[in-house]
């Protein structure tokens, strides 16, 4: 969210609104800045990273844990769990 608002786009604080808002995004077609998402089935999404390229992501793993950086295309907890990118503004 942060990110974003400094480039002039609000984004909700939920993670299922923010999987909304935006233009959707092939995996093949990632630049850096864009949203990746994560889990919740066949429901909204549970997670959301920031693309920063080359298959890596920019996110917090859980409440209370540092913001890391994650290559979630080789992840084997996070690659089966990708549910699509979105691309704000």
């Amino acid at each position: 969210m942060y990110a974003w608002s400094r480039a002039g786009v609000k984004l909700g604080h939920y993670t299922g609104t923010q999987f909304r808002q935006g233009k959707r995004i092939r995996l093949s077609d990632l630049r850096r800045g864009d949203l990746v998402f994560f889990g919740g089935g066949t429901g909204d999404p549970t997670h959301v990273g920031l693309y920063l390229g080359n298959g890596i992501m920019i996110h917090a793993p859980k409440t209370g844990d540092v913001v890391k950086k994650t290559d979630f295309l080789d992840s084997t907890y996070y690659r089966p769990r990708y549910r699509g990118a979105v691309r704000p503004g």
